[in-house]
């Protein structure tokens, strides 16, 4: 969805609704930010991962946390991504 797509959807709604998240193991939270982010595309083919994924600023060799994409360094600065993104959280 781009920012214009989510500005249509919402300027159909009242404008004192407020705006939620999931939780993190449940329930929901009022979303108090917004976050630019860069985003590498359909790195992450397995179901319980969402098939994108935020590029970190730096990368360590053993770090995990990027699951499609691998460094061969011991670290180095990520600048392989795709487009970027608002994180809403």
């Amino acid at each position: 969805m781009t920012v214009q797509e989510l500005i249509d959807k919402l300027s159909a709604l009242p404008r004192d609704l407020i705006v939620v998240r999931n939780g993190y193991e449940g329930g929901v939270a009022e979303v108090t930010e917004l976050t630019p982010k860069k985003i590498k595309l359909h790195v992450n083919p397995e179901w319980y991962y969402g098939p994108h994924e935020v590029v970190p600023y730096r990368v360590f060799k053993d770090d995990v946390s990027l699951h499609g994409v691998l460094t061969d360094d011991s670290t180095k600065l990520v600048n392989d991504w795709d487009v970027e993104a608002i994180f809403i959280g």
